[in-house]
């Protein structure tokens, strides 16, 4: 049995009309927005579809993309968590070990 992904990649390719493939690309979307962890799973299926000869298709991919990148939270590295390697200080700089 397809899962709900499944069906609306599916629908990217044969929706039978621009309102279905809109509505398949906006709710790919909103599978981001529910799954933020399973982003690549997600663009690696929806991409296939950029390269089809059907012009319907391409652009209804391109749409997906933009609605599931609207849907990705914004990276900041001051967010990240230090990691400090041995022999590093406080501003990163190794440490002489003279000292």
């Amino acid at each position: 049995m397809a899962t709900r992904l499944d069906r609306l990649v599916l629908l990217l390719d044969t929706g039978s009309t621009a309102s279905v493939r809109r509505t398949a690309a906006q709710q790919l979307g909103e599978i981001q927005k529910q799954h933020p962890g399973e982003l690549y799973n997600l663009l690696s299926r929806v991409v296939v579809h950029l390269r089809s000869k059907a012009w319907d298709t391409r652009w209804a991919a391109g749409l997906a993309l933009e609605e599931i990148a609207a849907n990705v939270e914004s990276w900041n590295p001051i967010d990240e968590p230090s990691i400090k390697q041995e022999g590093e200080s406080n501003d990163g700089l190794k440490e002489d070990e003279d000292t």
